[in-house]
């Protein structure tokens, strides 16, 4: 068995651009796409940190941690989903280095790190998107 790096960075695929250039873009959808190492990744103009979820209790991994900081400093617009990855949920700590991002998108409530220190200055402006739970205040 080969191991992959499941760290990657996904690039939008323009379906009109695609269908403009030959054709029905849902065929060529799969010929467009890439899945970049996360090492390796090019800067794009929107990064999505979508690398980690709720019960982090590691920081992440040098390497991935420095190309995560790269490619947040290049972007125009950065938007963690939510938390930046690196970001301890409950405790609120910062795991290790966490670049600071533009927005971060809250599933269902806002917790703690979203609101104290020293997790809420790397959050910048907090989206709270309902899934459907109830919550409690």
């Amino acid at each position: 068995m080969v191991a992959h790096n499941v760290v990657g960075v996904h690039r939008a695929v323009d379906l009109r651009e695609r269908a403009a250039h030959g054709g029905d873009p849902r065929r060529r959808v799969i010929e467009f796409a890439t899945v970049e190492p996360l090492a390796t990744a090019r800067p794009a103009p929107v990064v999505v940190d979508a690398l980690f979820g709720t019960g982090l209790s590691r920081a992440l991994d040098a390497g991935d941690a420095a190309a995560l900081a790269r490619l947040v400093a290049q972007a125009t617009l950065s938007i963690a989903m939510y938390l930046p990855s690196g970001i301890a949920t409950v405790i609120r700590a910062l795991l290790g280095d966490v670049p600071a991002v533009d927005v971060t998108v809250a599933l269902g409530a806002v917790k703690p790190a979203h609101l104290l220190q020293p997790g809420a200055k790397q959050c910048g402006a907090v989206r709270v998107v309902p899934i459907g739970v109830e919550t409690a205040s």
